[in-house]
């Protein structure tokens, strides 16, 4: 048996698994709020985290999750993060995603392995999703 041949690894999305901006700032910019963004997350550090995350659910109201997902596309995942994730896959361990970022784009960002039967789980630390974004 390979020391790998079992377990579960949890990794964080932005600043783990993607490089550059965060997905709450991709979208933000898509929007044409990213200086807002910036405010709420100085805001963000004061405890003022559920004020500052309905804020920016209102900014995606009638928006489709199409739309929503197209910005989050273009955020890089980190070099070797696919090889990876198709690594610890490849030998048994369930790999899961754990963000207090938006579920929709918590759910697209799993980065997924060569083997399309491999468990890959997306798990939100938030309930919160943007409760406007058309499925």
């Amino acid at each position: 048996m390979h020391a790998l041949d079992r377990g579960l690894v949890v990794f964080d999305l932005d600043g783990t698994l993607l490089r550059g901006l965060t997905v709450c700032e991709v979208l933000a910019d898509f929007l044409g709020k990213l200086p807002r963004m910036r405010e709420l997350e100085a805001r963000i550090a004061q405890g003022d985290i559920a004020a500052a995350r309905t804020e920016m659910a209102r900014w995606y109201h009638g928006i489709s999750l199409h739309e929503l997902l197209r910005p989050v596309q273009s955020v890089p995942l980190a070099p070797g993060a696919r090889e990876g994730v198709a690594r610890l896959q490849a030998h048994g361990v369930e790999v899961a995603l754990a963000s207090i970022t938006w579920e929709f784009a918590v759910a697209w960002k799993v980065p997924r392995g060569p083997n399309p039967g491999a468990q890959t789980s997306a798990v939100p630390l938030s309930s919160t999703v943007a409760p406007d974004a058309q499925r």
